[in-house]
C-alpha cells in the first residue's frame, strides 16, 4: 500500500477502504497536504452530485473530471507485483469510475431540467406578451353564470382571436374539462378544452369568432364533445 498510497485518495473520500487501511491512509493524511486537498476535492464533488439537479455545474468541474479520467486510464496492476496490489488498485478504481459515471448522469439531468425549465419559462413570457397586445388591441366582454368569478374574454375581431381569462375558477372535477364554445346563429361550435388550478384560467378560443355572437363555457367530459352537454357556467355577448 505505501508504494501507492497516493492514488487512494478517491477511495478514501468514497468510504471504499478497509477498516485497517482507512486508518493507515488518515495516519498519511497528517504528513502529505497533496493527500488531504485531493480527499477534499473528492468530498466537494460528492456534496456537488448531491444537488446536480438544481445548481449550475461548478467552477473547474470539468477539469477535475477529465484529469480522474486521465488518471484513471494511467493506472494499472505492475507486471509481475504482488496480487495483492492489484487487488489494490482494482478496489480504487471501481468507486471512482462509478462516481464519474453517476456525476456525468447527475450533470446530465440537471441540464436537461434547466433546459426545460427555460422552455417553459419562454412559453409564459410569450403567452402573456400575446395576452398584453390582444388587450392593448382588442375589446373585452364580462363573462357570467352560474359561477361567480371574475371572468372576462378578450378578443380582436380583426385579428379574429380571443382569449378567456377566470381567476378563482376551481379546478373541473376528476374526470371533467371546461369546454369554451363560440356561438353562432345560435349553434354552439367547439372553441377548445382546459383546466383550472383554482387560482388563474386561460382559454385561447380555437374557433373563429368571425360573427359569432357569444362565448361560452360548459363542464364536460374529458378531452371535450362535440356539442355542450353540460349547464352554461360562463357566458358573454361579443
Amino acid at each position: 500500500m505505501s508504494d501507492n498510497i497516493h492514488l487512494l485518495a478517491g477511495a478514501y473520500a468514497l468510504d471504499a477502504l478497509t477498516i485497517d487501511e482507512r486508518a493507515l491512509y488518515e495516519r498519511h493524511l497528517s504528513v502529505c497536504e497533496a493527500c488531504r486537498l485531493e480527499v477534499a476535492e473528492y468530498a466537494e464533488t460528492a456534496a456537488e452530485l448531491g444537488v446536480a439537479a438544481a445548481a449550475n455545474a461548478p467552477a473547474g468541474l470539468r477539469a477535475r473530471v477529465l484529469t480522474e479520467i486521465e488518471r484513471t486510464r494511467q493506472v494499472s496492476a505492475t507486471p509481475g507485483g504482488p496480487a495483492s496490489l492489484s487487488r489494490r488498485v482494482q478496489r480504487v478504481l471501481t468507486p471512482v469510475a462509478a462516481g464519474l459515471v453517476a456525476l456525468v448522469i447527475g450533470l446530465s439531468g440537471a441540464v436537461a431540467v434547466l433546459w426545460q425549465d427555460n422552455q417553459r419559462l419562454e412559453a409564459t413570457v410569450a403567452e402573456e406578451r400575446g395576452l398584453a397586445e390582444l388587450v392593448a388591441a382588442g375589446h373585452s366582454v364580462t363573462m357570467t353564470g352560474q359561477i361567480d368569478v371574475p371572468a372576462t374574454f378578450v378578443y380582436d375581431p380583426d385579428r379574429d382571436e380571443g382569449v378567456l381569462v377566470a381567476t378563482g375558477l376551481s379546478a373541473p372535477a376528476e374526470g371533467m374539462t371546461y369546454q369554451l364554445w363560440v356561438i353562432r346563429d345560435g349553434q354552439p361550435v367547439d372553441a377548445g378544452v382546459f383546466g383550472s388550478d383554482g387560482r388563474l384560467a386561460t382559454a385561447t378560443a380555437s374557433e373563429s369568432l368571425h360573427e359569432a355572437e357569444q362565448v361560452a363555457v360548459t363542464m364536460e367530459p374529458a378531452g371535450g364533445v362535440d356539442q355542450p352537454t353540460g349547464e352554461i357556467l360562463l357566458s358573454g355577448d361579443l
